[in-house]
Order: structure tokens, then sequence, then C-alpha cells
């Protein structure tokens, strides 16, 4: 309060930022800087806290921004220096910690945050400093890591076959001939590679050498030992693989050196590359001696009446029926000096001149007497009655065909057993076969006569008879000699095919053990059968079929039309026996006779498949006979149903 002049009733009040601290006073003092009242007659003046200031106006304190600070009592707020920062309200900036730096708002200090990963700070700084390497307050990289540049936020792992010490910038290559190799997962050294092994440089681990290569310790690269040799590193040099073993491409040491396997491989020498298969028995032999790593297997001979499967079998006694002049496998070869006969059994040939000289007088006589029989019947008594003669013809025809058959069948199916006294009738009738190299017993003259060799003779010989009588017109009489040989061609040639496995990788033809199914001869003599399948079997069926579909108008008209066409009679071999409307019929008779010979044959030999498929066979042909009836006269037709079930009873019986 104050008076300014005399005779005044009461004192004035201060107006706003003035004061008057005393009584009696005539006027009030203006607020020091930095100080205002707050109301009129104030008797003081008052300062603003720190952290703000007084405005312009000395009417109210205002609160510093961030990014400055004052003390009490300042008119002004003052920004924060370098290295320090302020929030609003601050009375005082504060000093950045160490490991932060400013956060700014403009050019204001108003805050402080921590160094991003990568970089650092002492404290009282604006801003943190990218790491340069392990300093300061950057942590040094361990070993197997390095420090990949300014501004880095972790140590990076060392690449495969780098490494490097701790605090490195930088991993190192290693050297040729060595490879860095982790530590606890980390690559802190490099190791010198072991014998054996190689390393280019910049590789994680040594590589083994291979191919029997080899090498001394810390090399950049193998040697190779040549082949059946091995590395002695004492010696410093190949050496040759002991017997017992062998190398294809040389060993890095003695061990690298394969060793044969006992009873399958052996190596009798040193220094080879590999080992060698032992050898199997053959036929007719039996071991002597075991192969071993070092030794090759030695086989004997088996003797005469004795029976050697090869491989590892003995040789085993051959008893029986098949204890004289036998031996090989099951006894179904025939010693020197016998041959097989048609249940093939071996026979003592009977080779001398007195048996020779006699088996030729038979033939001549038999071939003599036919011949004078069939002028004598011609001029005498089929002149005078044709018919007759068709009627025999027809007869002689059916029996000839079932006897073929049933002379086959012992050589066809080894299952049929038939008593001693069947086998001497069917032994008597291997004639009506046609096969003159079983007859006369060639084996007993040649020792290499075989299988392939019959296979051979008796498909060209009748081929070479039929183009002789094509070629002089006689078209009839080549027919007949297709017709009379087919079933024994068509047997032959199906022998050369079912092959019997004998254990031991041993696998010989059925027909004759002689022969080796593994020999790439003879896969060329079962492409030589299949030819021969086409040209006898399929060949003469399709020959046959062609010639009667061909005339069967002409084979339906009457007798005597029949007679006068003599191309029409070239053919009538394969129809005249039967009715015209069976012109067909003999197609049906050659397939069965096939049926019954070659195919039959091929149908897994000895097994009871094989009967049952022939008891089939002729039971199906049995029934055709009695249903159809081709032939013109009923006894011919009796006597067809009679025959085939002849056969049929045959092969029941050996069931």
């Amino acid at each position: 309060m104050y008076a300014n002049a005399t005779g005044q009733d009461a004192c004035g009040q201060c107006p706003l930022n003035e004061y008057n601290p005393k009584l009696g006073k005539e006027s009030c003092s203006l607020c020091p800087d930095g100080q205002y009242t707050a109301f009129k007659g104030s008797a003081t003046c008052v300062s603003c806290f720190g952290g703000s200031f007084l405005n312009t106006d000395k009417t109210e304190c205002v609160e510093c921004d961030a990014g400055k600070a004052s003390d009490p009592g300042a008119t002004t707020c003052t920004a924060c220096t370098a290295g320090k920062f302020a929030a609003a309200g601050a009375s005082y900036c504060a000093t950045v910690e160490a490991g932060k730096e400013v956060v700014k708002d403009g050019e204001l200090r108003v805050g402080a945050a921590s160094c991003t990963a990568g970089r650092y700070s002492t404290g009282s700084v604006d801003s943190c400093t990218d790491c340069t390497g392990p300093t300061f307050s950057c942590t040094a990289c361990e070993a197997g890591t390095f420090f990949t540049g300014v501004g880095a936020d972790a140590c990076t792992e060392c690449e495969a076959g780098t490494w490097s010490g701790e605090g490195e910038a930088s991993c190192q290559e290693c050297q040729a001939g060595k490879a860095g190799h982790r530590a606890n997962d980390e690559h802190t050294d490099q190791e010198v590679c072991p014998m054996n092994t190689f390393s280019f440089g910049a590789t994680q681990n040594c590589s083994r050498c291979t191919n029997g290569g080899h090498s001394k310790a810390g090399s950049a690269s193998c040697d190779r030992c040549s082949t059946g040799t091995y590395y002695e590193a004492e010696a410093s040099q190949c050496l040759p693989c002991p017997v017992g073993t062998a190398s294809l491409s040389g060993a890095p040491d003695i061990d690298g050196c394969d060793a044969c396997v006992a009873g399958e491989t052996y190596q009798s020498e040193i220094g080879q590359a590999i080992c060698l298969p032992c050898s199997t028995c053959g036929l007719g032999e039996e071991v002597g001696l075991g192969c071993t790593v070092t030794s090759d297997t030695e086989c004997t001979q088996c003797e005469a009446a004795y029976a050697g499967l090869g491989g590892n079998d003995s040789c085993q006694l051959c008893s029986g029926e098949r204890e004289a002049g036998h031996i090989g496998p099951y006894c179904n070869l025939c010693v020197d000096g016998y041959a097989p006969d048609a249940f093939q059994l071996c026979q003592e040939c009977k080779t001398g001149a007195s048996d020779v000289a006699y088996t030729l007088v038979i033939l001549v006589v038999g071939l003599v007497l036919l011949v004078g029989l069939n002028w004598a019947l011609n001029k005498k008594v089929f002149k005078k009655n044709p018919k007759l003669k068709r009627s025999l013809k027809t007869g002689l025809k059916i029996l000839f065909v079932s006897t073929q058959i049933l002379a086959a069948l012992p050589s066809i199916v080894p299952a049929i057993e038939l008593p001693e006294n069947y086998k001497e009738a069917v032994e008597s009738v291997q004639v009506f076969n046609l096969n003159p190299f079983t007859l006369v017993g060639v084996g007993c003259y040649n020792s290499g006569w075989n299988l392939n060799w019959m296979l051979l003779s008796t498909t060209v010989l009748p081929l070479v008879l039929c183009g002789v009588l094509a070629a002089k017109k006689k078209k009839d009489a080549a027919i007949a000699v297709t017709f009379l040989v087919l079933p024994t061609v068509t047997t032959t040639i199906f022998k050369i095919f079912p092959c019997d496995d004998l254990g031991n990788e041993k696998e010989y033809l059925h027909a004759d053990y002689s022969l080796s199914c593994k020999s790439a001869s003879h896969q060329v003599w079962v492409a030589y059968g299949v030819a021969m399948v086409l040209v006898w079997p399929i060949g003469v069926l399709g020959m046959y079929a062609a010639l009667l579909w061909k005339n069967r108008a002409k084979i339906k008209q009457e007798e005597e039309e029949r007679e006068k066409d003599e191309a029409l009679m070239q053919s009538a071999f394969l129809w005249e026996p039967y009715k015209p409307s069976f012109w067909w019929f003999e197609i049906f008779e050659t397939a069965r006779r096939l049926a019954m010979t070659g195919v039959l044959g091929a149908i897994s030999p000895g097994s009871d498949v094989q009967l049952a498929s022939g008891i089939v066979m002729t039971f199906g042909g049995t029934m055709v006979y009695c249903i159809c009836m081709p032939f013109s006269e009923l006894k011919d037709n009796i006597l067809g149903i009679l025959t085939n079930a002849q056969i049929f009873l045959v092969m029941l019986t050996a069931m």
C-alpha cells in the first residue's frame, strides 16, 4: 500500500508487478526481472519456479518446452547443449549416459535412447558411434567369427573352409592340404589333413582318397597305385596285393586289397586286379578239392555207371535200368559204346562188322520186299479193284498215325510207365517214327552226335527230298512225305526248347543233358528251332489248309468228276478218305497229331501237367471222331475211334 500526497483519507494499492514492503512509503517499487506479483497491493514480488519462465506481460510463469531448461526466476528457457537433454518443465539439462544418445525434436534435445546394435557411446554425446572394431564398449568377435564392418550388430561365423582368431576383422582361407575345422561348432583353427585324405583349401573337411588313392598327411591331392597293388606307408611305395586278394584300381593300404570270398572266388597269384569265380564241376564230375581263396576247385571225373550233377555234388551210383552204360546228371547220358533207345535208355552199341552188315541186309531186304509188294498189289489186285486200294490205304493211314504217336510217347512223356511187354511192342514199332538216326543209333558211330545235329538232319533232309519230288512234278508224293515225317520232325524241333535247371547255375536241355542251355550256341539253335516251327508245323499245316480251301468246291463233286481232274488228284492224299462235306478234316487231324507230339513234348516234360494235357487232347480227339464220323466208310470211322481210344487209355494208365 502507499500514499503519494498529504491529506488523503486512505492508502492506494500497488499495481501489478509493483510492491511496497514498508509502511509509510509514498510509492511502489517495480518487481525485479524475473519476478512478478500475483495481485495488486502486494508487499513482495515472487519468482517463477525452475523449469519455467515469466512471460513478457509478467502475468504468469510458462513451462519450458522439452529440450530447454531454466533456473528459478529465469525470464527465458535455455536450450540444452550437446550431450544433454531435458524433458518439458525441466529445471536443468541432464547429461546423456554411456551407451545412449540424444533424441532430438528438430534442434531441441528432448530425450535419450540406447544405442542401436553395432553402435556405442561413452556418454555426454549427441550420437552413438558405429563400431569399427573391438574398441571402447564394442565387444570383440570370438574365434571362428569376424566383424563384417561399420554398424554390424553381431559377429558373423566363418564360412566352411575358413577360420579366424579372436577379434579378427575377416576369416582366412585354409591353405592347400589343410581344412578348417570347427571347435565347438566354431571355426577357430586349421588342421593338417591326415594320411589318405586331401584338401585343395577353402574346404570345411578333408576329402578321403577314393578309387584306391593314397596320400601323405597334409596333401593337396591323392596319388594312386596301379591295378593289383596297394600303398605301403612305411616303405612309401606300392606293393602287389597278396594271394587271396585283388584290387581293381589300386588300394590305399593292404586292407584295401579286396579279399576273395571262400567257396565263391579265388586268386592264386599276387598283384591281380580281380578274384576269379570258383569253377563248378561239369556233368559227370565231382569235387575233388574245394575252392579256397587261394586255389580253384579241383574236379574229378565220375566213373562209368556213376551220375554227376556237377557243382558240389558227389558222384552217385546209377542203379536199376540205368545201371549199365549210363553216366552224367541223373544218369541221363550214355558212356562211349552206348546210345539211347526210344525210352532214352542207353543200349550197348553193336558196331562190329557183322552187326553192321546184318543191319544193312535187313534194311535192303525190307526195302525190296516193300517195293515188290507194292508192285504186285498194284498189278494184280488194285488195278482190278481200285476201291479196295483206297480202303486199304485209308486203314493203313489210320493205323500209321496212331502207331506213330504211340511210338513217340516214351520220348515225349517221360512220366509214362509201361509194362515190359508193352515197352517191347513200342520198341518194335519205332520204325514208324521214320527217324533213321534213332533206328541206326548214330551216336554209336559218332561220339559228337547230339540233339542239335539231329534237329538239323531231321528238318533239312525231308525238305531236300520234297524239293526233289516237287521238281519232278510229283506233288502227291511230296505231300505224302510231309504227312509221314511231320510228327517226327515236329517232335524233334520242340525238344530244343525245354531246359532243366539243375542248380549251381547249371541248366541243360531236357532232351540231351550234354547240351547246356546257358551256352551262346544254344541260343543260335533255339533261333533255328523257332524258324523250323514256322517251316514245319505251321508251314505244312498252312499248306494243307490252303490246298483244301482252294479245292473245297471240287472235292464236293461226284467221284467220277474228281478223278478226271489230275491237278485235284495230286492232293487226294489229304481229302480222299473223308466224306466230301468233311473236306477240312485233314487240317484237324494234322493239328491233333502236332499237338500230341511236338506241343505235348514242350509242356513241362515229365510232370503231371504234361500227362493231364495229353489226356485232355486224346479225349477231345476221340470225341470229335465219335461226333463227326468223318470217313467215307463205317469201318474206317470205327478204326479211327478205337485208335484214339487206345492212345487215351495209354495216357490214362500213366497217371
